[in-house]
């Protein structure tokens, strides 16, 4: 009914962590960096002097924070991906439920946009699966005069769904706030 915790951030060495004894299970530990990898190990404290070996590492990340206006993701800083190794810009989420794929795509080599990074959604004309790009939180977007603006491009006649969502490892959370049809011929300026 005792253990230990040892944590500290992602890949430090077991020994030169933060100690926790005695923890309970579950321990809530509440003094942790948002947006933030963190490794962790535990053992049992069998009284008398006597403990169990350390097991572990065991990862985690923290939440990101709720972002603050004004805010601007270009995707210049992010990782680019490809078609195998999907990503999204840090904070962000994606969620793919069908045969297509999203990632940061990398535009200087065909100079297909203004900015050298975008963000690219592939759906391989499945129309089943869900593809969202889910934005961190952002703290004033009920505030009255808040818009969001980005620039999108597709497929003439593709639609995209603009909308919140309360879970974003959940697709049936989302909510249509505005629909828009894209066209291949120019990026679209949505609001």
């Amino acid at each position: 009914a005792s253990w230990e915790v040892e944590y500290g951030v992602d890949s430090f060495t077991q020994g030169a962590g933060n100690i926790i004894t005695p923890a309970t299970n579950p321990y809530n530990l509440n003094v942790l960096t948002a947006n933030t990898a963190y490794d962790y190990y535990v053992r049992a404290n069998c009284g008398g002097g006597d403990f169990s070996e350390w097991v572990g590492p065991y990862s985690f990340t923290t939440p990101c924070v709720a972002f603050n206006i004004p805010f601007t993701e270009t995707f210049e800083s992010s990782t680019t991906g490809s078609s195998s190794n999907a990503n999204a810009p840090n904070c962000w989420s994606f969620i793919d439920s069908g045969s297509g794929y999203a990632y940061v795509y990398d535009n200087s080599a065909t100079n297909v946009q203004s900015g050298a990074k975008s963000y690219r959604f592939y759906n391989g004309f499945d129309s089943s699966g869900d593809y969202m790009l889910i934005s961190p939180e952002i703290a004033e977007l009920t505030t009255d005069g808040v818009q969001v603006q980005f620039s999108a491009k597709g497929a003439n006649g593709q639609e995209l769904e603009l909308g919140t969502i309360t879970d974003p490892n959940d697709a049936s959370t989302f909510t249509v706030l505005a629909t828009t049809t894209l066209t291949s011929s120019k990026d679209e300026d949505v609001k």
